[in-house]
Parts: C-alpha cells; sequence; structure tokens
C-alpha cells in the first residue's frame, strides 16, 4: 500500500480507531477471541475494519448504536457516546460512511470508509538531483 494522506485531523483518526478497538476488546473479554484491524485501499477510497468474535449486536440494538446515550454495557460502564464519536468524525470531518455487521454470538465488523482526497505530487526529477 503506497502513503497517502487524508484530509482531516489525524488526532481524531487516531481515537476513532482507538474507540472501535476498545469496543471490540470489551465485546471479546469473555470469550478472549482476536481482534483484527484490516486496512486497505483502492483508487478512491480507503477501507478500515475493525473485527471482533465477541457477544455480537442484538438486531434490536444495532439502529440505535448511533445514537447518543445509547449503551449495551452495564450502568456506569459506558457513556453511549464513543460510537456517536466516531460515527460523527467519520461523516463530517473526513466525509465518509460507516457500516456495522453483527451476529449474535459471533462478533462485529465496523467498516469505516474514508475517501482519498487528490494527493499532492512529488517532482521525482527534484529529489534525486537533491540527493548526494
Amino acid at each position: 500500500m503506497e502513503c497517502v494522506y487524508l484530509r482531516g485531523d489525524p488526532n481524531a483518526l487516531y481515537d476513532l480507531l482507538v474507540n472501535l478497538i476498545r469496543n471490540a476488546a470489551d465485546a471479546s473479554i469473555v470469550r478472549q477471541a482476536p481482534i483484527r484491524v484490516g486496512l486497505a485501499q483502492d483508487v478512491n477510497t480507503l477501507h478500515l475494519t475493525v473485527r471482533d468474535e465477541g457477544s455480537g449486536i442484538r438486531a434490536e440494538d444495532l439502529e440505535r448504536i448511533f445514537e447518543p446515550g445509547f449503551t449495551t454495557k452495564e450502568f456506569g460502564e459506558g457513556s453511549g457516546m464513543g460510537l456517536v464519536a466516531v460515527q460523527s468524525v467519520v461523516r463530517n470531518m473526513f466525509a465518509g460512511s460507516i457500516a456495522v455487521d453483527s451476529k449474535l454470538g459471533a462478533g462485529t465488523t465496523m467498516s469505516v470508509r474514508l475517501p482519498i482526497p487528490p494527493q499532492r505530487s512529488v517532482d521525482q526529477r527534484s529529489e534525486t538531483e537533491a540527493a548526494p
């Protein structure tokens, strides 16, 4: 994969990833299953996935997971704001999208798609001429 630059705050992207991984870890605590983080790129899009083999999300909760204050965690263990922040960063800062695939008892995959803006080109002649 080549180096690409996104338009947005790198700290917000870091927080987004940490939040998704922490949620996956929380969901996997009982089964102690691995968490897989994937990164792929096509021409115009960066694809980031966080997959766990944890408890999964109930079908009736799936449509609510991005609601402010909604959490499936025990009282006092979650604010219900983590995925709200993730979705806000994905949509508002990076103009991307997020999708969730979950099966109860089998795990969850969070898929983030971030558009790759036009990249700055580097004049390779300048680089080789500057080399000693």
